[in-house]
């Protein structure tokens, strides 16, 4: 078997033609230019037979970088959705508000993937929990599991769409509410737990659908302009 090259991306195009052609006795072609992906490359050739591609395009991404730009852009989400779920009066119908944390955190889920959204929903967990003033962990659990689970079947089963995804979210939303009442409110013999749930649980899982559209959007949009180009030629 003969490999006939070696390619590798580099930031400076003609620098690192520079440098191989000074230091390595590289000899370099007149490079190719696709106008239409503005994709650049040089191969060069080396006195033993061997060539290596050299390629660059100007959108490419330094992918640590744009990684933690990304989840910095996700952690500020998350924490406007805090203020915006938690503020009193703020989208509020009777007792009833809509979900802002869980709509996130599936949004994540569904275009970072099942491991990193499962994480990213156990962090918006334990926010909920600490902003509701509750013991902490149950909605971590919770939100860990259906991230998990929502990712895993929007890719499975699902276009990714942003009605394919309000339809699983508020189904989602109306799982928890009811997880929620069933262990607060229900099981431990509250008058009322039947009320609660038609007049809380009910309607806040349905305030909660218009939510999920615009966070999709959101996170689409950040998911997109951080992605890391994998170099279409």
């Amino acid at each position: 078997m003969r490999i006939e090259h070696i390619a590798m991306y580099v930031k400076d195009l003609e620098k690192t033609k520079t440098f191989f052609e000074t230091y390595l006795n590289a000899r370099a072609n007149a490079g190719y230019h696709n106008p239409k992906t503005d994709f650049r490359s040089y191969f060069l050739s080396f006195d033993d037979g061997a060539r290596l591609e050299i390629m660059n395009k100007p959108q490419m991404q330094d992918s640590p970088k744009a990684m933690t730009h990304k989840w910095i852009c996700y952690a500020l989400l998350g924490l406007l959705c805090a203020v915006l779920q938690t503020t009193p009066g703020l989208f509020q119908f009777g007792a009833a508000k809509p979900l802002w944390l869980l709509p996130l955190a599936l949004a994540v889920a569904v275009f970072e993937g099942e491991f990193a959204g499962a994480v990213f929903g156990a962090v918006c967990g334990l926010m909920w929990d600490w902003l509701a003033g509750r013991t902490v962990g149950m909605l971590a659990l919770e939100l860990l599991l259906l991230c998990f689970a929502v990712s895993a079947v929007m890719q499975l089963y699902f276009k990714n769409s942003a009605a394919n995804f309000a339809l699983i979210a508020s189904a989602a939303a109306l799982l928890v509410l009811t997880l929620d009442w069933l262990f607060f409110y229900y099981m431990p013999g509250y008058s009322g737990a039947a009320s609660r749930w038609l007049w809380f649980v009910l309607p806040t899982a349905a305030l909660s659908v218009p939510v999920c559209f615009p966070l999709f959007g959101v996170v689409r949009r950040i998911h997109e302009e951080f992605k890391i180009d994998n170099g279409v030629v």
